[in-house]
């Protein structure tokens, strides 16, 4: 252990205080305190983090940090040779790898001899007193060739498939129109007067909105702003009668009614 070590060790003993509590007091964790006492600076983070809890270890114990960071900065600089420990070198004697070389020759005639003495095995003896082996003729039999007779394959019949019988759909006669109906979609404003079978039903501004009449005879309307207003009659879109502030009076009667003259104002 190093002088820096044994520095803030014994500034720690002689406040009687233990590890535990500096760490409580300083937020220097239990084993970076034990690394710093005992110099193992290999179990301590960037030399940055050292020599801050140098430095808060210090101003904790009452030291100068100056010192502290001075002696830290002392044992960083000293050369990687000098920080480990001297181990004295022992000569190896190269003697041994000679003496392997008999062991080696041993091996290569042992293994030699096995394999000259697997050959012999392997070798027929009938090889060895001049002899070829025989080997039985093998005869070969004929083998009958059948030929497999084809299936007959079933004529694939076709139901023809029945004709669609086309959907007579009825036909709908349509209803005779009762009476008349007249629709206005007025865009804008207007003013308007209908008068259904001689009776005024309506008189007034219309604004922006959707109105509809019905008469069993006629229906004649006086409309203020012909521009304005859209016209359907019995279903039938007629349209805009007129003009943008043009005044007109039309008259819409139900099937089979006779016209009846009507005076303008």
């Amino acid at each position: 252990m190093g002088d820096l070590g044994n520095l803030l060790r014994e500034a720690r003993e002689k406040k009687s205080l233990s590890l535990e509590q500096v760490e409580a007091d300083t937020r220097i964790r239990y084993k970076f305190l034990v690394a710093l006492e005992n110099e193992d600076y290999g179990a301590l983070p960037a030399p940055a983090y050292v020599k801050g809890f140098l430095k808060t270890y210090a101003a904790y114990l009452g030291l100068d940090p100056q010192q502290v960071l001075a002696l830290y900065h002392a044992v960083a600089a000293a050369p990687a040779d000098a920080k480990l420990p001297s181990v004295p070198l022992v000569e190896v004697p190269m003697e041994g790898r000679r003496s392997l070389w008999p062991v080696i020759m041993g091996l290569a005639i042992v293994a030699g001899v096995l394999l000259l003495a697997a050959a012999v095995v392997r070798t027929p003896w009938r090889s060895w007193l001049g002899l070829a082996p025989t080997f039985p003729q093998a005869t070969a039999t004929p083998t009958a060739t059948v030929t497999p007779t084809p299936l007959p394959q079933p004529t694939p019949t076709f139901t023809p498939a029945p004709s669609p019988t086309a959907a007579v759909e009825p036909t709908s006669t349509p209803a005779p129109t009762a009476g008349v109906r007249v629709r206005f979609v007025v865009t804008g404003r207007s003013w308007v007067q209908i008068v259904a079978d001689d009776a005024v039903v309506y008189a007034g501004l219309l604004e922006n909105e959707t109105r509809e009449w019905e008469a069993a005879r006629k229906i004649v309307a006086r409309i203020g702003n012909a521009g304005a207003v859209d016209v359907t009659v019995n279903g039938q879109h007629v349209g805009v009668l007129g003009q943008a502030g043009e005044v007109i009076v039309s008259e819409w009667l139900a099937e089979g009614a006779q016209p009846t003259p009507t005076a303008t104002p």
